[in-house]
């Protein structure tokens, strides 16, 4: 199970379910593919300023808006039911009025965790054919 402190408050989240993973699927897509392009533009960059330079344009509205998405992806684990769409909402707004920006850090090693725990991404060490891993290194989350 993966575990997330947000405002303070500690949540163990649920199994994500088919239900629930189709629930969240574009937020997922869309987090994979920003990760996926940054960490190419990441590896393509060939000194440090032009990495530095690369991370420097990044947007606050699309830091944020990434932000929403991992949220929303946290959101779908807490209820022991899975959540209607709108539950999944009021879950996910919840959870931006009580983040902080020093726990948003480490959003993308919580999504990655949930990735794995659903069998969507291979857990470290493991070999897994087919996986949707994302690459490991440099993390270009909010």
């Amino acid at each position: 199970m993966v575990e997330v402190t947000i405002g303070g408050t500690d949540y163990v989240l649920q199994r994500y379910s088919l239900k629930r993973l189709r629930r969240v699927a574009p937020e997922i897509d869309r987090l994979r593919a920003l990760n996926r392009e940054m960490l190419a533009k990441l590896e393509a960059a060939s000194t440090p300023e032009a990495r530095a330079e690369l991370l420097g344009e990044l947007t606050l509205a699309s830091s944020l808006d990434q932000l929403a998405d991992y949220l929303r992806v946290v959101a779908a684990g807490i209820p022991d039911k899975t959540p209607s769409d709108a539950e999944l909402t009021a879950q996910a707004d919840g959870l931006e009025d009580a983040i902080s920006m020093e726990e948003a850090r480490g959003l993308n090693a919580t999504f990655l965790a949930i990735l794995q725990e659903a069998g969507l991404a291979a857990k470290p060490g493991e070999s897994q054919p087919g996986s949707m891993s994302e690459p490991q290194g440099q993390s270009p989350g909010p």
